[in-house]
């Protein structure tokens, strides 16, 4: 069950946003997301890429991520011979991660690391230097499954001019926080609400 539980600390100008999602959350997410297929090359390259369909288990491991087991299809080349093949079984494991852009900024990434695949038909030389090429191209970093949550929640609001001096109200994301147990995984972001203010009260006639 999702439970969604901001709270705020009188000595703090800022609060915490936690969210928690079960096993049973986890599981209904990733089934709506599949099937999907991954461009290994980018969506410019239609010639490489790897498809995964409906996991048929799904496990958390704690302070690691989500396993999961599929079946699905592959397509690329290999010295320029096209290799294509129904995947019997693949193991996945996704590691999600905080990270800061340059700027400081949080954001949420997921690590997918191909733990195994079972080929249909390819003998198992091939079958590994397959795991090895479909490892890299899922890296966050070459997937972008990248979830910019300190850039979406930053906010800025203008305030009524019948308030004096005070402007506009600011929500800033300062930092997030993962937590995964065996059985839920915890989501938290610290916010800090700051008001900008102009000038002195009086200074400007009330709208």
């Amino acid at each position: 069950m999702t439970d969604r539980d901001p709270t705020c600390s009188p000595a703090r100008s800022g609060c915490e946003l936690r969210v928690t999602l079960d096993q049973e959350d986890l599981a209904s997410f990733i089934r709506a997301a599949t099937p999907i297929r991954v461009h290994l090359s980018g969506p410019d390259d239609p010639e490489r890429w790897v498809e995964l369909d409906e996991p048929r288990n799904f496990s958390l491991v704690p302070d690691v991520g989500m396993k999961l087991e599929a079946g699905g299809k592959f397509h690329f080349e290999a010295a320029r011979v096209p290799l294509q093949d129904y995947i019997k079984r693949i193991r996945v494991t996704v590691r999600p991660e905080i990270d800061n852009d340059e700027t400081g900024i949080p954001s949420l990434l997921f690590h997918l690391d191909l733990d195994e695949a079972d080929l249909a038909t390819f003998p198992k030389l091939i079958d590994e230097g397959v795991t090895k090429l479909v490892d890299r191209a899922l890296r966050a970093n070459q997937t972008k499954m990248v979830i910019p949550f300190g850039s979406l929640l930053a906010a800025r609001g203008a305030l009524s001019p019948r308030i004096q001096p005070l402007t506009a109200a600011k929500l800033n994301v300062e930092r997030g926080s993962m937590t995964i147990t065996e059985d839920r995984m915890v989501f938290a972001v610290d916010l800090s609400l700051e008001l900008e203010r102009e000038g002195t009260p009086g200074e400007h006639p009330v709208a």
